[in-house]
């Protein structure tokens, strides 16, 4: 890393991480050739049992001499991402003119990337979020631009070959413009905790007055940890997250088609075809939904 940049635009950089120390090593070897020089990484542990904080402490060292800094804080318990980028934003920011939230499981294959986002914030002021492709080797394909059909209450990708703006882009990898998060009281819904969290923070953004960019001249490697687990617990997230967000979000036609039209026949499919016949993740994310959407539209 070059100890300047040629944009002079400061980046604090968050990633959130928990049990996964193999996927952050890879991580922050990768950011080793990142040529950027004004930014500096905060490793957010959510409670890790694993050795993360003497990985952080392995490349610490290398990142110093480099001028650029490399900071560990541990956690009480595991907040998700959501709560993680919350809490070392509350305590780490300093003024910088961008945040950047990445996962431990990105891999950065272009040296150059910053240098290419930048430059596209500096000239779209409109723009509070970017995000670029991201090549998922696990699912042998590409993690473009995402739209959402609000009447079906589902996310649909939509691959570009120029930047244009999407209703929402992937948060494993995302630069904020630092403005964008002195409006917000946070990024991240912390009721969300998992799923859907991108575009409930790209609704807000959008509600203060911000658009959310996909950039596809600029790639990372993503490598979905989260994919590989298809847990009782990601079921009952990503079901309970989509109907909160569905509910929140939605206009009164699409609360309509959502929740009289396709409830039922997508509790069926998400019995069948997403839990193997496991009810009690289903149960869970209805009951759940039903308690919290209150608590959520207010948040």
């Amino acid at each position: 890393m070059t100890s300047t940049d040629k944009t002079n635009q400061s980046i604090l950089a968050v990633i959130p991480v928990w049990n996964s120390g193999e996927d952050l090593r890879r991580c922050l070897q990768s950011l080793l050739d990142l040529q950027y020089g004004n930014i500096r990484f905060i490793v957010a542990d959510n409670n890790s049992t694993d050795n993360i904080q003497w990985i952080v402490t392995d490349f610490k060292e290398t990142f110093k001499k480099r001028g650029t800094p490399l900071e560990y804080m541990k956690l009480d318990d595991n907040y998700s991402h959501t709560g993680a980028v919350n809490r070392a934003l509350k305590i780490h920011y300093r003024g910088e003119s961008y945040i950047l939230k990445m996962d431990s499981d990105i891999e950065i294959d272009d040296r150059e990337i910053l240098h290419k986002m930048i430059p596209f914030l500096k000239n779209h002021p409109e723009a509070g979020i970017i995000g670029p492709k991201m090549k998922i080797p696990a699912l042998n394909k590409n993690m473009v631009a995402i739209r959402w059909i609000k009447c079906l209450g589902t996310l649909i990708q939509k691959e570009q070959a120029e930047p244009i703006e999407a209703d929402l882009v992937n948060g494993g990898f995302l630069l904020i413009q630092a403005e964008l998060y002195k409006k917000l009281r946070y990024l991240w819904s912390e009721i969300l905790f998992y799923g859907w969290t991108e575009l409930d923070l790209c609704e807000r953004a959008r509600a203060s007055g911000y658009k959310t960019f996909f950039y596809p001249h600029a790639t990372v490697i993503h490598k979905l940890v989260t994919w590989r687990s298809r847990s009782e617990k990601r079921t009952y997230y990503d079901l309970r997250n989509l109907l909160l967000a569905n509910w929140k979000y939605g206009s009164a036609c699409s609360r309509t088609a959502n929740f009289v039209v396709l409830f039922w026949p997508r509790i069926v499919y998400w019995l069948i075809v997403r839990s193997h016949f496991n009810i009690f993740p289903i149960i869970g994310a209805v009951k759940d939904f039903i308690i919290l959407r209150k608590k959520y539209e207010n948040e």
